[in-house]
């Protein structure tokens, strides 16, 4: 796919996105994952850690492919506190600006693995029948290794991606280079930290509802996606909201899709 707002990414424009992303984010992203905050999540389970070949890959140069060429991702996504707000199971929910046009692309040009805690509720509400049939896997807490007490509590818990990678029942060949995990919590891709796409948690706020961050999350997938490894990519030039950064043209992606 090419991005309808300019030519495909090359080296150069790659570079140029990353000298964008100063030392300085890359800092305060490195803080952002040692630090955790406040929570009233229980904390009953074990922080897993990256492993020493999951580091060792992630600082390798990331590069990007061949003559020009991008590739899908399989992008894992949190639902309630990422994509949408709903307080309690059965209420009503908002979704982010620019949701359906976000969940579009991903599942025209991407590969998409939803994993929230009510799955069928939010996945009815949020895909078609047609769209539902194209999800890779829908994970939800019976996923997450619980045992039965932790299951029935509001336990904090970690999405390892590793887990996705070795599932027999999700096809394609998935691993650190080619996945991204988009959530609001830092906690929750604590193994693998630099497959990850750390959004504000959504709350329906007024701001947050005149806020396009979808837009800028499709501009950064757009170079992940040229990237040799994702992980390489994002350590190196991990995703922040850019505020005053200006709006992202949708009208050219979303034509091109039809």
């Amino acid at each position: 796919m090419v991005d309808a707002r300019q030519a495909p990414a090359t080296a150069t424009d790659t570079s140029i996105f990353w000298q964008q992303n100063s030392a300085a984010n890359s800092a305060n992203f490195m803080q952002s994952q040692i630090a955790t905050p406040p929570s009233p999540i229980l904390n009953l389970l074990t922080r897993p850690e990256p492993t020493w070949t999951y580091i060792k890959q992630a600082e390798q140069d990331a590069g990007v492919l061949p003559d020009g060429k991008s590739r899908p991702l399989l992008v894992i996504l949190g639902l309630n506190g990422t994509l949408i707000h709903r307080k309690n199971k059965g209420s009503a929910s908002k979704a982010r600006p620019r949701l359906y046009e976000f969940l579009e692309y991903l599942l025209h040009y991407h590969k998409s693995s939803a994993r929230p805690e009510n799955v069928e509720a939010m996945c009815t509400q949020l895909f078609t029948p047609e769209q539902r049939a194209q999800l890779v896997a829908v994970w939800a807490r019976d996923k997450l290794r619980l045992t039965d007490d932790q299951y029935s509590q509001r336990v904090q818990v970690y999405k390892q991606l590793s887990w996705v990678w070795r599932d027999d029942h999700i096809t394609d060949a998935w691993a650190q280079d080619n996945t991204v995990l988009i959530d609001d919590s830092v906690d929750k891709g604590a193994s693998e930290p630099y497959n990850l796409i750390k959004i504000d948690a959504f709350e329906g706020t007024p701001e947050q509802l005149e806020t396009d961050v979808l837009g800028q999350v499709v501009g950064y997938l757009e170079v992940l996606k040229r990237a040799r490894d994702v992980s390489a990519c994002t350590k190196r030039a991990p995703y922040f909201y850019k505020t005053g950064h200006p709006a992202f043209d949708w009208l050219p992606i979303m034509s091109e899709m039809h």
